[in-house]
C-alpha cells in the first residue's frame, strides 16, 4: 500500500540522495523553507486519507511512538511481533517554524535566529529513506502527530488567580511535584546559548526537568511588563516586556517559579494526553522511552496489561544480537510474503512469555526471557535445518525415481511387467509424501520465520 507523504517525498529533492549528501547545499534557504512548507501542506489537507491508512489496517497489535525518531534496531525487533509501527513525521515537524512572539523574546537575550540546520534535516530525510521498505510494507506509518502540539502562530494570553494550581487534579500535581528539578539557569555573556545551570535563588530565568524524563526541560523568564489599553471595547491593548537586571522580589520570584511548575505539568500532561489519545483512535499502545511517563501512566491510566502487550514489552526489552545480521528489505518481504509463518512465530512467543508477567524481580524474568528466546533462535532453527538436511536426501532419491520414470516413458518398447512398473510407482509416492510431510513440519515450526528471515538476510 505504502504512503502518499512517501509519494510525495520521492518525487521532490528532499529525498534525492545526491542532494541529501551534499546537505541541500545546491539549494538557497528559501527554497527548502518553500519545498518544506509545500510538504506541511500537504500533509495537512490529506490528514484524513493519511489517519485512513493506519485505520484500514484492523490489527490491535500496533504502536504510537513516543520516541520521536525509533533507532533502526528498535524498528527491527518490533517487526517480529509487532503490526503496525506509527512514528511522528519528523519532516513535517522540522518544516515548522518559530513565530514571531517567539523570535522577539530570543533576540531579546542576544540570541539571533539561526540559519536552518541542513545536517539535521539530512540525517532526518535519510532516517526516512532507510524506512522506505518498512514504509512500502504498511509496517512503519509517519503520521504528523506533533501538530496539535506546536505553538501556535498567536499566542493565547492566560490568566489565573489561582496561578494555573488548579490545572490538573491534585494527585497529579502531587506526582510532578515528588519529581521535579528546578535550577536557575545563567548565561554566558559572550555566548547566550551557553547556560549554566545552578542551585535555585531569585533570578529571571528557570528551567524545569524531571527525574527519568530524558532530554526535555521547560524554560521559563521573567520580563517586566507594561499594558496599555487602546481600545477598550474590542479589547485590545499594547504590552511593552523588557528583561530587567535587577532582581525581583521575593513574592513575585515564588509566585512566579509556582506558575510556571503549574504551566510544565500542563504541557508534559496536554503531550501524553494527545499521544495517548492517538493511540487510543487507533487501538494500538503507547511507547515511551521515559520512565517518568511510564509511571506517571501506570499510576493515574492503568490499563490491562493483556498477554499481546506483556509480550510486547518483554520482547522489546530484549537484547537481540541476531538483529545486526537481519536486513530491512529481507524482513519486510518475509513478513508480506509468508503471513501465517508470521503469526505461528507471535502466538509461540505469546505461549512462552505468558506466565512471565507473574514474576517481579527483573533479573530473573531477563534469564527465563533469554531462556525463551534462545530455544527459538538455537534449539528450534537446529531442528529446522536437521529437517532440510532430510528433505534434500529425500530429493535426490526423489529425482532418481523421476528419472527411472523418465527412462520408463522413453523406452516404451522394453518389455517391463505390470509388477515392474507397480514398484517404480510406489516407490516414486512413498519418496513424494516424506517430502510434503518434511516440507509442512518445517513450515509449521515456530522458528520459521526467524529462520526464513536470516537465510534470506545472509544472502
Amino acid at each position: 500500500m505504502g504512503s502518499q507523504t512517501f509519494d510525495f517525498l520521492t518525487d521532490s529533492f528532499l529525498f534525492n540522495n545526491n542532494v541529501i549528501a551534499h546537505r541541500f547545499s545546491d539549494f538557497s534557504e528559501q527554497e527548502l523553507l518553500s519545498e518544506l512548507n509545500n510538504y506541511r501542506e500537504f500533509c495537512i489537507s490529506r490528514q484524513s486519507e493519511l489517519e485512513q491508512e493506519i485505520s484500514t489496517n484492523a490489527s490491535s497489535l500496533k504502536i504510537v511512538s513516543g520516541l520521536e525518531m525509533p533507532t533502526i534496531g528498535l524498528l527491527k525487533q518490533s517487526a517480529f511481533y509487532i503490526n503496525q509501527y506509527v512514528i511522528n513525521d519528523p519532516v513535517f515537524s522540522f518544516g515548522h517554524r518559530e513565530n514571531e512572539f517567539s523570535k522577539v523574546l530570543k533576540h531579546s537575550q542576544g540570541i539571533s535566529e539561526e540559519p536552518l540546520d541542513r545536517k539535521k534535516l539530512s540525517e532526518i530525510v535519510s532516517y526516512m529513506n532507510q524506512l522506505t521498505p518498512m514504509v512500502t510494507a504498511d509496517y512503519v506509518k509517519f503520521l504528523p502527530i506533533n501538530h496539535f502540539l506546536e505553538t501556535p502562530e498567536q499566542l493565547p494570553i492566560l490568566y489565573s488567580e489561582k496561578l494555573f494550581s488548579d490545572v490538573l487534579p491534585k494527585p497529579l500535581i502531587e506526582f510532578f511535584h515528588k519529581n521535579v528539578i528546578v535550577n536557575s539557569l545563567e548565561r554566558s555573556f559572550d555566548n547566550p546559548q551557553a547556560i549554566n545551570l545552578k542551585r535555585l535563588q531569585p533570578c529571571r530565568e528557570i528551567i524545569f526537568r524531571f527525574k527519568n524524563h530524558i532530554n526535555r526541560h521547560y524554560g521559563y523568564i521573567l520580563y517586566k511588563s507594561d499594558f496599555s489599553l487602546l481600545d477598550e471595547q474590542e479589547s485590545k491593548f499594547q504590552v511593552s516586556m523588557q528583561l530587567e537586571k535587577n532582581l525581583p522580589d521575593r513574592d513575585t520570584f515564588i509566585n512566579w517559579v509556582d506558575q510556571s511548575f503549574y504551566s510544565s505539568c500542563k504541557q508534559i500532561y496536554d503531550e501524553v494526553a494527545w499521544k495517548t489519545f492517538i493511540a487510543s483512535r487507533y487501538e494500538a499502545s503507547y511507547l515511551t522511552e521515559s520512565k517518568f511517563i511510564f509511571d506517571l501512566l501506570s499510576k493515574f491510566f492503568p490499563s490491562e496489561n493483556g498477554i499481546p502487550t506483556n509480550t510486547a514489552n518483554i520482547f522489546l526489552n530484549m537484547e537481540l544480537p541476531f538483529l545486526e545480521q537481519v536486513d530491512i528489505s529481507a524482513l519486510m518481504e518475509i513478513r508480506m510474503n509468508y503471513g501465517e509463518e508470521f503469526q505461528n512465530f507471535r502466538l509461540h512467543l505469546d505461549k512462552q512469555f505468558k506466565d512471565l508477567r507473574l514474576i517481579k524481580d527483573p533479573e530473573e524474568l531477563k534469564i527465563k526471557a533469554e531462556n525463551a528466546m534462545h530455544e527459538l533462535n538455537e534449539v528450534q532453527i537446529h531442528a529446522i535445518n536437521q529437517k532440510i538436511s532430510q528433505i534434500r536426501k529425500t530429493s535426490a532419491f526423489f529425482d532418481a525415481i523421476i528419472l527411472s520414470g523418465s527412462l520408463l516413458a522413453a523406452s516404451q518398447g522394453s518389455d517391463w511387467s505390470v509388477a515392474e512398473l507397480s514398484t517404480v510407482l510406489a516407490t516414486a509416492a512413498r519418496g513424494y509424501k516424506p517430502f510434503i510431510d518434511y516440507s509442512n513440519q518445517i513450515r509449521q515450526n515456530p522458528a520459521f520465520f526467524l529462520w526464513k528471515i536470516l537465510k534470506k538476510s545472509a544472502r
